[in-house]
């Protein structure tokens, strides 16, 4: 969502995600979306059958042990891009599902669980950033995965906040005068 709306669930996020996790830390992380989803339904009183409203959010969540360079993801249509050492960039899908809305998700997000290597690179994009039309010659088309794959292949071996830096830099190239029209999030994180 957008402004105050997109706000508020915001917060409703945040601190549906603190109980969630004082209550087990150790719960993974497509068991962890399943029991936001709930909890957002709940707080916006959207899990009756005369529910007025319908709002829910994309999320995704990471989970790592650096000791034993292992990762836990799970999407609810947010992915991970994986930027390997050999220059490869693997996209890790997310389940095509939302949360919080009045009707339940019909699937428990997948779990991906996965061994990664020192100085591998990750990335996760809203939609408004491959979404953003724009150009550097011809008529105006969606950045795409393609383009941020490529991206990635140049810069991975980057910290993480050069990454994003040059994420930021490629999507405002490309947008040119074109009208920003979602809001664009980038996460960027490489592991110990």
């Amino acid at each position: 969502g957008h402004g105050v709306p997109g706000a508020m669930l915001s917060v409703l996020v945040s601190t549906a995600l603190e109980k969630i996790y004082a209550g087990n830390s150790m719960i993974d992380p497509a068991s962890a979306l399943m029991a936001l989803d709930g909890s957002l339904r709940s707080a916006l009183n959207q899990d009756s059958a005369d529910a007025e409203s319908d709002d829910g959010c994309d999320a995704a969540i990471v989970r790592i042990d650096p000791a034993a360079r292992e990762m836990e993801f799970a999407g609810a249509k947010l992915g991970l891009l994986r930027a390997r050492a050999d220059g490869s960039i693997e996209r890790i899908n997310p389940s095509r599902l939302s949360l919080g809305y009045r009707d339940p998700p019909h699937e428990k997000p997948q779990l991906h669980r996965f061994y990664y290597e020192q100085g591998e690179s990750f990335v996760i994009v809203s939609d408004g950033f491959t979404d953003q039309v724009g150009s550097r010659e011809g008529p105006p088309r969606a950045y795409g995965y393609r383009r941020l794959h490529e991206l990635l292949a140049r810069v991975k071996e980057q910290p993480a906040t050069a990454i994003a830096d040059a994420m930021r830099r490629d999507l405002l190239e490309w947008q040119g005068p074109q009208l920003r029209r979602d809001d664009v999030t980038a996460v960027v994180f490489k592991p110990a």
